[in-house]
């Protein structure tokens, strides 16, 4: 594809929303976590034409049918994730809204530190590690079969799903590599020094395990492994939030782990659908078949 630059190209990048020109315009929207392309636009952008480039995948393309509610029409960009570029040709010049129902941040000042019960302070320490074994589990399983699904998840959501957690850790003083005395405090140092794969639950240490002997069989098995992880973490996710009820920090964080999450599944369903697996993270059995009811991608 080759692009002719005029007066028209306008780069920008997308806070909410901006006026676009009828031409290519350069744009960023603020994802936060690998989302389908059709959520993100509205009826204006009927016909319009979209391009992205990586070194890894080369150029993808969308052509969009917008009609109460968008639809890639043609061609094979799918999703954007967090930080990526695109161009974009509307046929008509309108404002770009981005549709982001999915908080960026958290507002950490929203509950006293001195309001957490024991269960709680187990909750932030058992959903850091859990955001860790994913990361590591996607990160190791990535070196052995290079899907981008896995680095697109782990760099993308995991990193700042642990970083999330971890703010509200040091928030609350918790030391979470020693679950039986919430006495000492925290320290960044020790959470740094744990090695990948290594955990201080003994749950999820097995379920690592578990995991990666599975996952390092084949490609098809690595992603099968995605839909099961993001499976388990929004069902530990949905106990958190009951168990966190009105401290307003940990319910909206664990629910942006949780939003992420279901975007993360239909990622690793999708690419086992590419890989020929017809049903995708269906192909596990009901414990890991979700609809888009269960798991809204937007």
């Amino acid at each position: 594809m080759k692009f002719i630059l005029s007066m028209l190209l306008l780069i920008t990048y997308l806070a909410a929303h901006k006026d676009l020109v009828k031409g290519w315009n350069m744009v960023s929207i603020p994802v936060s976590s690998e989302t389908a392309i059709e959520t993100l636009f509205t009826d204006d952008a009927d016909g319009a034409q979209i391009y992205k480039y990586s070194p890894l995948t080369g150029w993808e393309n969308a052509t969009l049918k917008c009609s109460n509610g968008c639809a890639v029409l043609t061609g094979n960009l799918k999703t954007l994730t967090p930080m990526d570029a695109f161009w974009i040709y509307p046929t008509k010049a309108y404002t770009l809204t981005a549709n982001q129902t999915t908080p960026l941040s958290v507002d950490l000042n929203a509950t006293s530190s001195s309001a957490l019960t024991s269960a709680q302070k187990y909750s932030l320490s058992f959903m850091w590690h859990e955001e860790k074994l994913a990361f590591d589990i996607y990160t190791q399983l990535y070196k052995l079969y290079p899907a981008n699904q896995l680095t697109n998840v782990a760099n993308n959501g995991e990193v700042k799903h642990i970083g999330f957690v971890q703010d509200l850790v040091k928030k609350y003083d918790l030391n979470i590599t020693n679950l039986n005395d919430y006495t000492v405090n925290y320290s960044q140092s020790e959470l740094e020094a744990l090695p990948v794969g290594k955990y201080a639950i003994a749950e999820l240490q097995t379920l690592y395990d578990t995991l990666y002997e599975k996952g390092s069989k084949s490609m098809q098995a690595s992603l099968e492994v995605g839909c099961m992880v993001e499976v388990v973490d929004v069902n530990d996710l949905n106990k958190q939030i009951t168990e966190a009820a009105g401290l307003t920090d940990l319910v909206d964080t664990f629910t942006l782990l949780r939003n992420d999450s279901y975007k993360h599944y239909w990622s690793f369903d999708k690419g086992l659908k590419n890989l020929g697996v017809a049903d995708g993270c269906c192909s596990l059995g009901t414990t890991y078949c979700k609809t888009a009811t269960e798991y809204p991608s937007n």
